[in-house]
Formats: C-alpha cells, sequence, structure tokens
C-alpha cells in the first residue's frame, strides 16, 4: 500500500516532540522527552475503543475517522473491504428456493439469520478497516525506524521533522485499528444479544431498542437489564 503525506517543515530544529494531528494533542501524554505517563496512553486507547460501544451500537452508522485514507487498489478483491460473496450454484444446492440464476441479491430465507448475516458483515468490515490501518502502521514503523537509525549516525534536523510526521501518521492510523476493532467487538456482542433476544416474544422495535443500549463489559446485556424487566 502506498501512503502519501505532506511533511509540513518547521523553521529551526524542534526542541520537543511536534506532532500536527489534534489527536495527539488531545492525548496530552507528550513532553519535551517523549511519554509522560504510559497510562495516558492507555486510557485514550481504552477511551477511543469504547466509544462505539455508548452511543447507540446497533443503529448509529458513524464511520471510522481516516478510514478512507486506508483504501487501495484492489482491496476489494483482497477481501479487505467486504465480506466475500455466497456462490449462487452453492446456495441453490442447499436450499432449491434460491435460484442460482436470479439477478437478486442471495440472502437466506430466515429473518432472523439475515439479521445475524447482517451484523457479521458488519463486523467483517470494521475488522477489515483494523488490518488494512496494522498493515499501513507496520510500514510506516519500519520506515521510522531505518530514520532513527540514520539520525544515530549523523543528526539531521529534516529527518528528525520526519519522524515527528511519522509519528502523527502512525498515532492517527493506530486510531483507526483500535476504533475498527472495538466495532467489530460490538458487533459480536450484538450478534448475541440478538440470539437471546430471538428467544422472547417482544416487537422488533423492542429489540432494536435493546440492541441499541450501551454495551458494557459486566455483561451482554448490561443496561439493556432494567428495559426488559419492565
Amino acid at each position: 500500500v502506498a501512503y502519501r503525506y505532506q511533511a509540513q517543515q518547521s523553521p529551526g530544529p524542534p526542541s520537543s516532540l511536534k506532532l500536527l494531528d489534534p489527536v495527539t494533542r488531545e492525548m496530552n501524554c507528550f513532553g519535551p522527552r517523549g511519554w509522560q505517563n504510559l497510562s495516558c496512553l492507555f486510557s485514550w486507547k481504552r477511551n477511543e475503543a469504547k466509544a462505539s460501544w455508548v452511543q447507540y451500537p446497533f443503529s448509529s452508522r458513524s464511520p471510522v475517522q481516516g478510514a478512507s485514507s486506508l483504501d487501495f487498489e484492489g482491496m476489494e478483491k483482497a477481501g479487505m473491504l467486504r465480506m466475500p460473496p455466497m456462490e449462487p450454484l452453492v446456495a441453490a444446492h442447499l436450499h432449491p428456493r434460491l435460484s442460482a440464476t436470479s439477478s437478486r441479491p442471495l440472502a437466506l430465507l430466515a429473518k432472523a439469520d439475515r439479521f445475524q448475516s447482517a451484523l457479521n458483515e458488519r463486523a467483517y468490515k470494521a475488522a477489515a478497516i483494523s488490518v488494512r490501518a496494522l498493515n499501513v502502521s507496520s510500514m510506516l514503523s519500519a520506515y521510522q525506524a531505518e530514520l532513527c537509525e540514520d539520525m544515530n549516525t549523523k543528526p539531521d534536523p529534516e529527518v528528525w521533522e520526519e519522524i515527528t510526521v511519522l509519528t502523527d501518521i502512525c498515532l492517527r492510523v493506530q486510531r483507526c485499528a483500535v476504533q475498527a476493532t472495538a466495532k467489530a467487538m460490538g458487533m459480536m456482542v450484538l450478534q448475541e444479544r440478538a440470539r437471546w433476544l430471538s428467544l422472547t416474544n417482544l416487537s422488533e422495535r423492542e429489540k432494536e431498542d435493546i440492541l441499541d443500549m450501551p454495551i458494557v463489559p459486566e455483561g451482554i446485556f448490561g443496561s439493556a437489564l432494567a428495559s426488559m424487566q419492565q
């Protein structure tokens, strides 16, 4: 993947690590000598991960920040965009009511199964974003290591400036990976909720309201328990 960026030049050599993205300023974990507190980084990552779990995890369609910058030519053929399609011949063989020559998109016949497939597709897309982000991050880190080695042999303000730009980009890409992975995890929780909700006689609207309740580590339904007990 060819990742493009523009290195912004600053007058004179930097006296401290200067990062360009507002995300890194929000973290407030850097000082003149680098990391001030590693727990700050872990807290930031945790907050990024849980963001998609709190506000309407089912109905929300908020995109992963910066995900579009990770697109590359041929990613769909590589399975890095969406789940591979179901083969018409296999579908027709497994269920005769599904025609192998139909122009309509193939889908499972039972509504509950189609719902599970839709959640699974959303989880796959989020995981694919995470894979693309980690791929870019690994290549940028390798290049950054080469620049650091050059700095050890011959310090250069321009090389140092490029390192800070790469650090900024890596943090942005890692944020994409964290957010996307958290979305995939959230979809798995929603799938489990949906399986248990299929045992109830609740209306579709009531089920969707429960699916939209915040996700918490304490339990599959978490804060939705109060609504279910009414």
